[in-house]
């Protein structure tokens, strides 16, 4: 082969490399700009089917559910002694949590102005508001009666999972679907 071939060859070959390479960049390129959430599940509990199931992270309870009564599907924080994560027969629920009604409006009507493409007009509580705390109502799985997330037994409530103990000595992790 010629040294003229040679050339052409090397550059057809750099050239088809750096396609290949772009190709690939450009694929991955929704990794870099995601912020991490998307697709992302987490676990809701069927009050009235005793079920866990897996939903998205932006669910807003109460939601359907997967049968029974409409509307029981309730947010549950589930965990895991983090040696067991791949045993789901070795998973927990901490608690559950739901939203009162008024809260639950609120963020459906976020919700919609921004998929609309318009500003919503109201006020939006963060997270940590009183407002956001106090219509977020916390139980066990065991119990009926729902708690406010701020009064004393709903503090009790969504904290004392972290003292559950594990095989050697370890503590539980929440687990996501």
């Amino acid at each position: 082969m010629n040294e003229r071939n040679k050339k052409i060859v090397k550059l057809s070959l750099a050239g088809l490399l750096l396609i290949v390479s772009l190709g690939f960049g450009i694929s991955r390129l929704h990794y870099v700009l995601a912020t991490g959430e998307e697709g992302l599940s987490v676990w809701f509990y069927d009050q009235s089917e005793q079920e866990l199931y897996p939903v998205a992270k932006e669910t807003i309870p109460p939601h359907e559910g997967i049968g029974g009564r409409a509307d029981d599907g309730v947010r549950a924080v589930v965990v895991v002694a983090q040696a067991d994560q791949n045993d789901p027969t070795k998973r927990q629920i901490a608690y559950l949590e739901t939203y009162t009604p008024d809260l639950k409006r609120l963020l459906e009507d976020v919700r919609a102005a921004r998929a609309a493409g318009r500003p919503y007009k109201g006020t939006i509580p963060s997270r940590e508001s009183e407002f956001f705390q106090k219509n977020t109502m916390v139980r066990r799985a065991a119990e009926a009666d729902w708690h406010e997330s701020t009064s004393e037994e709903g503090l009790r409530i969504t904290t004392e999972w972290r003292s559950w103990p594990c095989w050697a000595g370890s503590r539980p992790v929440v687990c996501t679907p």
